[in-house]
This record gives C-alpha cells, sequence and structure tokens, in this order.
C-alpha cells in the first residue's frame, strides 16, 4: 500500500518537530538540491533504454558537478570539470559561497529506481519546473544523530552518514528488485543520493542528502501522526510540530500512547499487513533494524478518496484517509549496535523492550506489535471509526 501525493496543494509535513532552520546558507544548498534533481532527472530519466536490475558497474556511476552562484542567488549548474576557471573562490556578499560543489552517486540504479515510482517521480519534476522552483524547508531533527533535513515538493532530503550511505550502497540492487516486484511496498521509495560541498563563513561544509518520498503529503491538516517501534523503553509521548508547517501543532505519539487502539482501518486489511510482512522479512534479511511504521490519520471530507492513500470506505464525517509507510530503514546492525543491545539490555533489565534488538528479533517485534493495529473496514459505518487518541500521560523519568 504505497503512499502516494495527492497532487497539487499538498502539505508536505516535517515530522521532526525541530525548529525551522532557514537561513540564507540553507536556502541556498535547498536551490542547489532541486538544480541537481531536475538535470538528473533530464539526463537520466525518460530514455528509450529501461535502466535495468542495477550491476556492479552501475553503482560506480556518479557525476561531479558544481553549483555556480551568482550575485542573485541564482544556481547554474556544470559539469565540474568544464568548469574550473569559471568562478575563482571567494564569497558573495554575506559570505554565501559563489560555487558548491556536488557529486550525485548511484546515478544508473537511481534512475532504475525513479522508472518504478511513477507518480512520485512525475509531481517532483512537476514542482522542480515550476518558474518559482521548489521552496525548502529546513530542520535538524533532534534524535540522536541530529541528521540535517529539507522538505521540498512531495520529497523530503536526510544527511546520511557513512554508514547509512554503505548500507543503501550495499542495497539498492535488490531494493530495486523488490520495488519492481512490489510495488505497493511500504518502503521509502529512495530518488537520489547527493553530496553538496562548500565554504561558507570559513567553515568546510560537506553533506550527503538521501533524498525520498515523504509519507505524508495531505492536502488538508493531518490530526493525528504515529510513530511505532515496537519497543516500550522510552517510547512514551512525542512532540509537537512546530506552527509554521501545519496550521495546528500536531502530537507524534509513539508505542506507549497507543493503547491498543486500532489505528488503521481498511477494506483490505490482509494485503497491508502481508505487505508489512513482505517489507519487513525484507529489512530483516539485509540486517537492518530501528526502522518504523509510521501513521497519519485526517478526515476524508467528504472527499471520493486520494491516489495510492489508504482511506475507510466509509461514506460520512467521520470517514478518515490513511498515510502508511515503514521509515528510517538505513541502521545496520553493526557491532557497535549489538554493543548497544547487551549494554542498553542490562541497564533497563529489558532487552525486549529497547529499539536496539537483532535483526530477526526486531522484525517478529515489529509484525506483532503492529498487526493488532490494522483492522477492517467496521461494518457499523463510521460510529466504529477510530477517534483521536486520548492525549498522552506525562513520560514517567527515564
Amino acid at each position: 500500500m504505497a503512499v502516494e501525493p495527492d497532487g497539487a496543494g499538498v502539505r508536505n509535513v516535517n515530522l521532526y518537530g525541530a525548529v525551522p532552520d532557514d537561513g540564507a546558507l540553507e536556502r541556498l544548498l535547498g536551490r542547489c538540491l532541486s538544480a541537481v534533481m531536475l538535470q538528473t532527472l533530464e539526463a537520466y530519466d525518460g530514455v528509450a533504454e529501461a535502466p535495468g536490475v542495477p550491476t556492479k558497474a552501475d553503482m560506480k556511476t556518479k557525476r561531479d558537478l558544481v553549483c555556480l552562484v551568482d550575485d542573485e542567488g541564482q544556481v547554474r549548474v556544470a559539469d565540474r570539470s568544464d568548469s574550473p576557471g569559471m568562478v575563482r573562490g571567494g564569497a558573495r556578499r554575506g559570505g554565501l559561497p559563489r560555487k558548491v560543489k556536488v557529486r550525485s552517486l548511484f546515478e544508473r540504479p537511481f534512475a532504475a529506481v525513479r522508472a518504478e515510482c511513477g507518480t512520485v517521480v512525475d509531481e517532483l519534476r512537476s514542482s522542480l519546473e515550476q518558474p518559482a522552483g521548489t521552496v525548502w524547508t529546513h530542520t535538524h531533527t533532534p534524535a540522536k544523530g541530529g541528521s540535517k533535513m529539507m522538505f521540498g515538493a512531495n520529497v523530503m532530503a536526510k544527511t546520511m552518514g557513512e554508514v547509512e550511505r554503505d548500507a543503501l550502497k550495499r542495497m539498492l540492487p535488490e531494493y530495486y528488485t523488490h520495488l519492481q516486484a512490489h510495488p505497493g511496498t511500504l518502503l521509502p521509495r529512495f530518488l537520489f543520493a547527493i553530496t553538496l560541498s562548500c565554504t561558507s563563513a570559513g567553515q568546510i561544509i560537506s553533506d550527503t542528502y538521501c533524498v525520498m518520498h515523504n509519507v505524508i503529503c495531505s492536502p488538508r491538516p493531518v490530526l493525528e501522526v504515529y510513530d511505532l517501534k515496537g519497543s516500550n523503553h522510552g517510547r512514551t509521548a512525542g512532540h509537537e510540530l512546530p506552527a509554521p508547517f501545519i496550521d495546528s501543532p500536531v502530537l507524534i505519539r509513539l508505542d506507549n500512547d497507543v493503547r491498543g487502539a486500532r489505528l488503521v482501518r481498511h477494506r483490505d486489511t490482509d494485503t497491508l499487513l502481508a505487505q508489512l510482512e513482505r517489507d519487513s522479512a525484507w529489512l530483516r534479511d539485509h540486517s537492518i533494524i530501528d526502522y518504523s511504521l509510521l501513521v497519519g490519520r485526517r478526515p476524508a471530507d467528504g472527499e471520493a478518496g486520494c491516489a495510492g492513500v489508504l482511506d475507510t470506505g466509509v461514506e460520512g464525517d467521520d470517514a478518515l484517509v490513511y498515510y502508511v509507510g515503514i521509515i528510517d530503514v538505513l541502521q545496520p546492525y553493526t557491532g557497535l549496535r549489538r554493543f548497544e543491545t547487551a549494554l542498553k539490555g542490562f541497564v533497563t533489565a529489558n532487552e525486549d523492550g529497547i529499539s536496539v534488538i537483532p535483526p530477526d528479533r526486531y522484525h517478529a517485534r515489529f509484525l506483532a506489535s503492529h498487526a493488532p493495529l490494522l483492522g477492517p473496514v467496521p461494518e457499523a459505518a463510521s460510529d466504529d471509526a477510530p477517534g483521536p487518541a486520548p492525549p498522552p500521560e506525562p513520560s514517567p523519568a527515564q
């Protein structure tokens, strides 16, 4: 049950609740990212020859580019080998760089993946081609890794560390095969991996962004959001989304806030559960842990339905639209994570309740925890439709 965007005018919801960081440099990097994505789409997508299953040689495909920035802040993308003398360092007024070095990674594999993503890519291209361009919102996630995030059009871009980048590279060929075999997968739609490097205010900045489809792209405010791992240690009461991203703040609820409620009611629950099992088994087989099931809910408001989005099928004011996907799927179970399992299990005396456990146990717990949350459409129409969960109780001291 892949979640697709609803069309023009969607709200690309920032789920991470951090204070927006919309400085001049961040806006410039967003424009560079947009320019590189559009040029890459034009260079690789829509070619007569289908990319096919990525090979080892394909995994080495990359391009070294440069974004040249004029005095008005407009960005032009050029091949780095063709532009060594175009800009000789320095900075524009305000300390912003005149050029941003770019490396677009795994280009042929990503072209193959995008060929399977249909509407997601079409709407992204449409947004990038608009005269005003894509408007990006920037945040830093409060999670342990402190990743930088950008939200724009129907996508999000999140910085990757070396471990995540290596995991993505390792999985991409089989990820393409899985996506091709299961168009309704709940896994993220990975679209690009792009490194942006520059010098600003005397500091060298270099980040690799993974660009993917954002699960929650809604034409109307989303009332509830759940981020569910299946663990219980420290999984109580999330944080509110800041007002700039949606009409009113929404509390992100975690596992301990669900309290047995059925979060999703859909006509074809068996199909949804089967896809959840296939996707989580695929992650298990690739030694991935710490992923979450993301669920968003909002009223259908009498609309006929949204392309690719789950809906209750119940007519009336209580009908709900659901956004469902698996997120954060680039965390392999490394030696360091094994040590974390042992340490946290000892400290909490609750190894089964912590997030970091071996992939096979994580997979089993993930399914056992989430299957009861997915139920069929109630026969009694709207009377049994799930309503807003009660406010979470204060978190106990950890």
